[in-house]
């Protein structure tokens, strides 16, 4: 069974197409281009939260978006620096966040699901370049 702290990543398809076409556009803008990642971590955490199984509300409750400028990135999960424990097991939700996550003959109530952040990142992962360059413009009134 994972521990506290377990680490694990989802897989992400087309990030590298991403991060090339939103380069050209953060070397000229670079606040613009950060603040509107941000937004778009914040609208993958808000799909997820939508999709992501509750019992108690401990996994959804330690959904994080978490920006990192030194790095230009944001990182998006459960458990890790929002983790709490799930007043019914006693368990940190980080110990657990991977098994939901991952077991796919899991039954849920409708509309919750296995992989409850990795399908809204991959969704929300087409255009996103794009809606960021229109933002990004928008913002700057070009």
């Amino acid at each position: 069974m994972p521990g506290a702290g377990m680490k694990f990543k989802v897989q992400v398809k087309g990030l590298d197409t991403l991060h090339r076409n939103l380069r050209k556009l953060a070397q000229q803008y670079p606040d613009e281009v950060f603040a509107e990642l941000y937004a778009e971590a914040e609208e993958i955490m808000t799909e997820s939260k939508e999709e992501c199984p509750v019992d108690t509300g401990t996994l959804r409750d330690s959904g994080f978006v978490e920006p990192d400028k030194s790095r230009y990135r944001v990182r998006v999960g459960y458990g890790g620096p929002a983790t709490k424990i799930n007043p019914k097991t006693g368990q940190m939700s980080d110990e657990y966040a991977v098994i939901v996550h991952e077991d796919l003959n899991a039954h849920h109530k409708a509309g919750k699901k296995a992989k409850f952040l990795e399908d809204p990142a991959n969704r929300r992962l087409k255009g996103m370049a794009g809606r960021i360059a229109r933002a990004v413009k928008a913002r700057l009134g070009i």
